[in-house]
């Protein structure tokens, strides 16, 4: 019986099995990337590259083998893996590493910090988080130096500071009208 007209048989024998006293193929001695940039060379460092030609650009070898910039990486790299992970961000805007779940912190100059090993905590107050900076009467936020923090059940919070209702709606008031308004990750005005 034949299906589209193609004739049916016996299949054909598999091809002879190579020789056994010939040796296998030796695989392809291993080579060091060079820079895609400057075809400079590349030195490793726990999946990081560095190129020590003309450009010293660092590379973060990906999973694929493919070398990635890591200029180009939105979120930088780990900090809490011994071989470098590219971050990636999280549903509350700071950088998570894919492999271990840590929350990193995102500094202004580019770095990546572990969130929990941040010896002042982080700070509540400024979307996405930045650490909080220790001084001699406790810690303050970076970003609103004037915000109190005290020490509440092991960690550092945020005192919520004492003003009237007249004071607060005037103040909202005022940076309405003065098209200055802020709002906060809650929703709420930042009456600085």
């Amino acid at each position: 019986m034949s299906y589209f007209n193609a004739a049916l048989g016996d299949r054909p024998p598999p091809p002879d099995p190579a020789p056994s006293d010939s040796a296998p193929p030796a695989p392809p001695p291993a080579t060091t990337p060079t820079c895609p940039l400057c075809q400079g060379e590349l030195l490793e460092d726990a999946r990081l590259w560095h190129c020590v030609g003309r450009c010293g650009t660092r590379w973060l070898r990906a999973d694929t083998g493919q070398l990635v910039d890591l200029a180009a990486l939105p979120f930088g790299i780990c900090g809490c893996c011994p071989a470098a992970q590219a971050l990636v961000r999280s549903d509350v805007g700071s950088a998570v590493c894919p492999a271990t779940g840590s929350v990193h912190l995102l500094l202004a100059d580019g770095t990546a910090v572990v969130a929990e090993q941040l010896a002042a905590g982080r700070c509540l107050c400024c979307v996405p988080a930045q650490p909080l900076l220790r001084i001699s009467t406790g810690v303050i936020c970076p970003a609103h130096p004037a915000a109190p923090y005290e020490w509440n059940g092991g960690a550092w919070q945020v005192v919520a500071p004492s003003k009237n209702s007249t004071t607060v709606l005037a103040a909202i008031d005022a940076a309405l009208q003065a098209n200055a308004a802020k709002l906060t990750m809650y929703g709420l005005f930042d009456l600085d």
